[in-house]
């Protein structure tokens, strides 16, 4: 269950899940953590605290041409299969398979304490794109002859909730394609995979499209806890009321199809549309816009495509 600082508003989950914020959201959020540190530690610290972050902040989109200019170069992943490895198979983990155009081209391999982990690491990939679509679609529908004030300012609305969400598809497909990197590189060295516990934290802290240097005062104590370990559980929620997190609410829902078939949201997009782009309109600096016009795409926009050596089938 997703959380959301108390001073915020409804959540608004074809634009911004669990994103939307307070003016002051940093200082706001230490402040609550500070009020109820003495309830909260951490039960299991990671060996390695992360100290810096691996996957970029990303504050632009692609274009839908471009995200159908590299159809061919993309990879795809399959339902995880558990397996044992190592001498006297000693070791169980996570076999992925990965397709290119329909042809199996490998495997990749993460332990098994990440399998609920890397299943909504790619949900969220194919949540926000199916929300991109749908945003697009929806903006594809205007002309720009407006007859009215409010149709030049819906079409403008529809246009920024669209940039929104692109941004969290970009972003979202960035840390998988640097967690699946990592993966490759490293194996099982440790039994840990790094770029995903960060992925887990920013998530858990709302920190996806926070640089590291504009963290709050009390982050150490969450980039050096455990993630996966429950006990820990209490100090993720430091600061945080209960919210509802469409992602994992639907995930926990559904079967594997959305793996081979994709995400429809249409219902659920059509249903929260208007709410959406009044959310938008009303909530000011209270929402969060992660897109800025004139950033950078990342050097490599190809992080949706891997040049990364997988294991052999």
């Amino acid at each position: 269950m997703a959380r959301t600082k108390a001073s915020v508003r409804p959540q608004q989950p074809l634009v911004t899940a669990n994103q939307l914020k307070p003016k002051d959201h940093k200082h706001r959020a230490t402040n609550a953590a500070k009020s109820v540190a003495k309830h909260a530690i951490v039960s299991r610290s990671l060996l390695h605290p992360i100290c810096n972050f691996r996957i970029p902040v990303i504050e632009t989109e692609l274009s839908m041409e471009q995200w159908n200019a590299y159809a061919p170069q993309r990879f795809y992943y399959g339902v995880p299969m558990q397996i044992k490895y190592g001498a006297d198979n000693q070791v169980d983990f996570l076999r992925i398979p990965v397709t290119k155009e329909q042809q199996l081209v490998g495997y990749m391999i993460i332990p098994v304490m990440y399998e609920h982990s890397w299943w909504y690491l790619c949900y969220h990939v194919e949540w926000w794109l199916a929300m991109w679509k749908s945003w697009d679609s929806e903006s594809k529908k205007m002309t720009k002859k407006y007859k009215t004030k409010a149709q030049e300012e819906r079409a403008a609305l529809v246009v920024a909730s669209r940039k929104i969400v692109g941004t969290r598809f970009l972003e979202a497909m960035v840390a998988r394609r640097t967690i699946v990197a990592e993966c490759i590189a490293n194996g099982l060295k440790d039994g840990r995979i790094p770029s995903l516990d960060e992925f887990i934290i920013r998530t858990k802290r709302d920190w996806l499209f926070t640089e590291f240097d504009e963290l709050p005062e009390d982050a150490d104590q969450y980039l050096k806890a455990d993630p996966l370990h429950t006990d820990n559980k209490a100090l993720f929620e430091t600061g945080w009321q209960e919210g509802s997190d469409p992602i994992s609410t639907t995930l926990d829902q559904t079967d594997n199809e959305w793996i081979f078939k994709g995400i429809d949201v249409s219902v659920r997009f059509k249903r929260g549309l208007s709410g959406a782009l009044k959310t938008l309109k009303n909530g000011g600096e209270d929402v969060d816009i992660i897109f800025h016009e004139g950033a950078a795409i990342p050097i490599r926009t190809t992080y949706i495509a891997m040049d990364s050596t997988l294991m052999n089938p």
